[in-house]
């Protein structure tokens, strides 16, 4: 992921970049730049400028890096915990029935298919849900609200019920219920809301916390989230498969106890 550097009204702010689409146009924003005066400063030629934007090319770092340092700005590269929602629909598209590869998102069919390539070619489910975990990892989601403290689900749920709009539940209380026997785990859980700041808000009673600390991971709903969902009394919960793939990237013992269900399967 490239970070690129914002200057809004003296100060600095790092802007994610997952993508060199349309880079040159957010610098020329940022910096109130033009075509003509990035590329005469930085000797990248306006036709190279627009074949980045359209994606009809993918500039390599040293040009950005030109483009960027034309404009005052630069560009660090950060090596950080991967977690794209999308990889939990690519890998369900390959073993799970409910999820029509022919639905997938452009982004979604990527993650499919690097998937296939890291778990090869028998396509073995443990491995496809392990390498899903991996790269999807809810302590590091973009918009996840990190807690700490006691929780219960009908707390959760409360909250949820409260900040309004769609809501589910992974994690623990979806490994509680569909194991075979009582299981040791982290008591983590994942609320996935529409709107994970007002949830919050409503769990007032818990601690902000990082990464390390974390028992409630409160995120933005993910479209895949919703794919065969289902309801036990009040409570909205992820598929099963979902639920797996959310707790593997949880790590820990939550992730072994996730590890030993889908074993038995």
């Amino acid at each position: 992921m490239l970070y690129q550097e914002r200057y809004t009204d003296g100060e600095v702010i790092q802007m994610a970049v997952t993508t060199t689409t349309g880079l040159p146009k957010q610098i020329r924003d940022v910096t109130h730049s033009t075509v003509s005066l990035l590329s005469a400063r930085s000797g990248v030629s306006r036709m190279t400028q627009h074949r980045v934007e359209t994606g009809e090319s993918d500039a390599g770092l040293r040009t950005l890096r030109e483009l960027a340092l034309a404009a005052g700005l630069d560009i660090s590269i950060n090596l950080l915990p991967a977690s794209d929602p999308d990889a939990a629909a690519g890998a369900r598209s390959i073993i799970d029935a409910s999820v029509d590869a022919g639905y997938l998102t452009p982004s979604q069919t990527e993650w499919a298919q690097r998937i296939r390539r890291y778990v090869g070619p028998e396509l073995n489910p443990i491995d496809v849900v392990t390498e899903a975990g991996r790269v999807t990892n809810p302590l590091h989601r973009v918009g996840a609200v990190l807690l700490t403290g006691g929780w219960d689900e009908l707390k959760l749920a409360s909250a949820a019920l409260s900040a309004g709009g769609e809501w589910l539940l992974s994690g623990t209380p979806v490994l509680e219920r569909i194991a075979d026997e009582p299981i040791a785990l982290d008591p983590h859980a994942i609320v996935y809301a529409e709107d994970p700041e007002a949830v919050a808000r409503f769990l007032s009673h818990l601690r902000p916390a990082r990464a390390a600390t974390a028992t409630i991971v409160v995120m933005p709903m993910a479209p895949i989230a919703k794919v065969d969902s289902w309801t036990d009394g009040k409570f909205n919960l992820v598929a099963p498969v979902q639920a797996i793939i959310d707790s593997i990237g949880l790590g820990g013992s939550t992730a072994e106890a996730a590890l030993a269900i889908a074993r038995e399967w």
